[in-house]
């Protein structure tokens, strides 16, 4: 097969339809079987706890688009925020072909055509997944929950650790936009980077930490939905950071399919018990999915009434 006709076969949404409703219905499959593998009947779901955590992970893939925005702006491109909008919002999709390194890649090629040069892009990206990294991780250094963590993990823990890590992730988040400030300073020739705003990379550090603790409030209402058993928002936060980094690094694997669900069961099954964990990490992926193609649906579509309010005003201009 000859190199254009590879580049056609790539760009054919059809065919990228296509291999995402495989993907998603392989996803389906997957929650189908683990679901039936769970008693159900000691389970008394609440729905509107469900809804509620469908709207705060909604909120969290909403200041997700805006991270991304704010990431452009960090290296003085500005792009509409609703064009990013849809760009975040398609580019989640494009992790169930295979894995969040297809996200980061249609991220890319999403963004190159709003003008931004692709090896700046590409800079932007390994930026911003960095600091989600180091954000999340971080997160969870401060808030580290020792009693929580003792119940699953087979080292015992000493007090003297948690106090050097909770004091090791204030100085990363103090001293990682330094670092890429003096990087992109040493290597301005080589990427062609003329700005980078480290105020505004300060404000994108605040904005992934609020990030992460809207989408924990989301989980923690799941599990209030699902179990009666209390837990703080402190072991809920840890856990999710937890189990959203080790998807990030594994890149491979399409939206992390399994593996937040064994973390999840791992960490809150001796809290909640394994079957009422299971039913939390398929309810979870489900919702998951669920906000992705709600959020996707309602930025075409708005991008739809946009486009027939230009052609019904011309003078509107459309972002």
């Amino acid at each position: 097969m000859s190199n254009d006709m590879y580049h056609n076969l790539i760009r054919n949404r059809w065919i990228k339809y296509s291999i995402q409703i495989i993907i998603l219905s392989f996803c389906v499959l997957f929650i189908i079987h683990n679901v039936r593998q769970i008693n159900l009947q000691i389970v008394d779901m609440d729905i509107l706890k469900l809804i509620w955590s469908l709207i705060f992970i909604m909120v969290g893939g909403i200041l997700g688009a805006i991270s991304w925005w704010l990431s452009l702006r960090i290296f003085d491109f500005k792009v509409n925020i609703l064009n990013v909008s849809k760009i975040q919002f398609k580019s989640n999709l494009v992790k169930y072909i295979p894995g969040y390194a297809w996200q980061l890649l249609g991220k890319g090629i999403l963004t190159a055509n709003q003008g931004i040069p692709k090896e700046i892009i590409g800079v932007i990206i390994i930026f911003e997944y960095i600091l989600i990294i180091i954000s999340g991780a971080s997160l969870a250094g401060l808030i580290f929950p020792i009693e929580f963590v003792s119940k699953f993990s087979p080292f015992q823990i000493p007090l003297k650790f948690v106090i050097y890590l909770r004091l090791g992730s204030l100085v990363v988040l103090f001293v990682i936009p330094l670092f890429f400030n003096k990087l992109f300073k040493m290597l301005p020739k080589l990427y062609a980077i003329n700005k980078f705003d480290i105020r505004k990379s300060y404000f994108l550090i605040i904005l992934m930490i609020i990030t992460w603790i809207i989408n924990s409030v989301g989980f923690d209402f799941l599990i209030q939905a699902l179990s009666k058993t209390n837990i703080s928002i402190v072991p809920i936060i840890f856990t999710l950071t937890t189990i959203f980094i080790v998807g990030l690094l594994i890149v491979i694997i399409p939206g992390s399919l399994g593996i937040r669900e064994s973390l999840i069961i791992l960490m809150l099954g001796p809290t909640l018990g394994n079957n009422i964990a299971g039913l939390v990490a398929i309810v979870f992926r489900m919702i998951t999915i669920l906000s992705e193609l709600l959020l996707f649906v309602i930025i075409i579509l708005w991008s739809h009434k946009l486009r027939i309010k230009v052609n019904n005003n011309p003078k509107v201009l459309l972002p």
